[in-house]
């Protein structure tokens, strides 16, 4: 059983990282399309991760067709299982949030 835990451990942890990363690369793309058609006042930094709904928005406002959008709300959606999944295969795995001794 400990072999099968850390395989699906290492599944999901990659299944994450990927999708956060793919995630994060999005994002960073449409940052640069809004601040390239905005002035140097109103850019904001790509790494600046506290306004991701407002780029969002935004970008939905000055680019009406573009699915860019959806397709980081989807992979965003899809990440937060796999992060709970992962956490909760460790706990299933590995005991519980605190040990016990007695």
């Amino acid at each position: 059983m400990q072999v099968g835990c850390w395989i699906a451990i290492a599944a999901l942890c990659v299944a994450y990282v990927s999708l956060m990363i793919a995630t994060s690369t999005s994002y960073t793309r449409l940052v640069d399309r809004i601040n390239a058609t905005v002035p140097a006042d109103q850019r904001i930094s790509a790494a600046n991760r506290s306004k991701v709904f407002w780029v969002l928005r935004r970008h939905a406002e000055m680019f009406p067709g573009n699915r860019e959008p959806l397709r980081i709300r989807v992979l965003g959606a899809l990440a937060l299982p796999a992060l709970v999944a992962t956490a909760g295969l460790l706990l299933l795995c590995f005991g519980s949030v605190t040990q016990s001794t007695r």
